[in-house]
């Protein structure tokens, strides 16, 4: 989904949510700094992408030390060190309604999909994973949801459920078919 689209349906979301017990300054604070962390999102994806491109370019010209290359490279360490400092400011600043809540979980979401060997970090996430689901059902989010939400619920849902074999056996790619 395009940043913009997400943006807008955050706003729409903080504008329309008077009954949640919306604190204009902390939730809309923790809006702004999900906005910033999709931003960086965006400029990560695209960085991958060139970083691909110009290693691909490097390995043709036969150039071991190319300078585009590290210098990509160090963007991207550079926006992993921005996305943690918002993280922590994100942990940091209380949610005092839904909303707020809901952007906290989302991008936790978010990461933990990137960061976890396959999709849930440990079998005990799965709850707190239904209950980020949860939230962005009753706000109106599912557009927020992760792309691998659907295989992780399928594998919560299947009939070997959590166990530690089906942890190990389970093909995450392709959500368990």
């Amino acid at each position: 989904m395009a940043l913009a689209r997400y943006w807008g349906a955050v706003m729409a979301m903080l504008s329309d949510e008077p009954s949640a017990n919306l604190n204009p300054r902390t939730d809309s604070e923790i809006a702004a700094l999900f906005q910033d962390w999709l931003r960086l999102e965006a400029e990560l994806g695209a960085s991958v992408t060139a970083l691909g491109d110009a290693e691909r370019d490097a390995r043709e010209r036969g150039d071991d030390d190319c300078p585009r290359v590290a210098e990509l490279e160090r963007r991207q360490k550079q926006i992993c060190i921005e996305q943690r400092r918002l993280f922590q400011r994100m942990a940091l600043t209380p949610a005092q309604g839904l909303p707020g809540i809901a952007f906290k979980l989302i991008q936790w979401r978010h990461d933990a999909a990137i960061s976890a060997h396959k999709g849930l970090e440990q079998a005990y996430d799965a709850c707190a994973f239904s209950a980020y689901l949860d939230l962005l059902r009753m706000l109106g989010l599912e557009a927020f949801a992760h792309p691998k939400d659907a295989s992780t619920l399928r594998f919560i849902q299947s009939p070997e459920g959590l166990t530690a074999e089906s942890w190990l056996t389970w093909n995450w790619e392709s959500g368990g078919e």
